[in-house]
């Protein structure tokens, strides 16, 4: 099964990579460094889902008509402010001291600290968007992530064995089935699309596709 495969059937989230665009987060955005082993099917975690546009455009395009569409495009056109231009809109590195904390071998080891801000939002349903920017080759780059509440009625945790019940180990081959409401999709493409004025024209542009 690919990372994600979104269907009118519904969203599928493979679980089993502790690095990579879909990881499993609790509430406090501290990731599940063994998920298959370690995590486990409770309240504090979620799916940490980091997607594209091309992926929101793919939401829209199956879970919306073609009326929803259009006045969704209608929607992103007035929006007019972005997080790209907020001053929390940055990342960088610290040196916190610049004295030596101790010796390794014949390697000074100095502490560093990373500044950045993270963008969130409570949907209706409870689902959480989060934006944060990384460097990239040249520039900032905004990273969009929704992330869905194991809790949450929409969403079935399934392994290898079947479905995992409330509290149980996450086990082999997991994975979660999404089934978004027309209007959690409209709201989290929304949220997106105030990330730059690059994104939400890439969004109106996929949609119109």
């Amino acid at each position: 099964m690919d990372m994600e495969y979104i269907s009118r059937h519904g969203v599928s989230l493979l679980l089993t990579q502790a690095r990579g665009k879909i990881r499993i987060a609790d509430n406090n955005g501290n990731h599940i460094r063994k998920p298959t082993t370690e995590g486990r099917n409770i309240k504090t975690n979620f799916i940490e889902w980091m997607i594209t546009n091309e992926e929101v455009s793919d939401l829209a395009k199956i879970f919306l008509n073609e009326n929803d569409k259009e006045e969704l495009i209608k929607e992103l056109k007035k929006v007019t402010v972005f997080i790209k231009d907020s001053k929390y809109a940055t990342r960088e590195s610290i040196k916190t001291t610049t004295e030596k904390l101790e010796k390794f071998i014949d390697f000074d080891i100095y502490k560093y600290t990373e500044n950045f801000y993270s963008f969130e939002k409570e949907i209706n349903s409870r689902i959480k968007i989060r934006i944060t920017f990384k460097m990239g080759d040249y520039a900032l780059a905004p990273h969009l992530f929704v992330l869905l509440p194991f809790e949450h009625p929409s969403l079935i945790i399934r392994n290898v064995l079947g479905v995992v019940k409330v509290g149980e180990a996450l086990g082999s081959r997991c994975f979660g089935i999404w089934n978004p409401e027309k209007k959690d999709v409209i709201e989290i493409v929304k949220s997106l699309s105030c990330a730059s004025d690059g994104h939400r024209d890439d969004l109106i542009t996929l949609l119109l596709s």
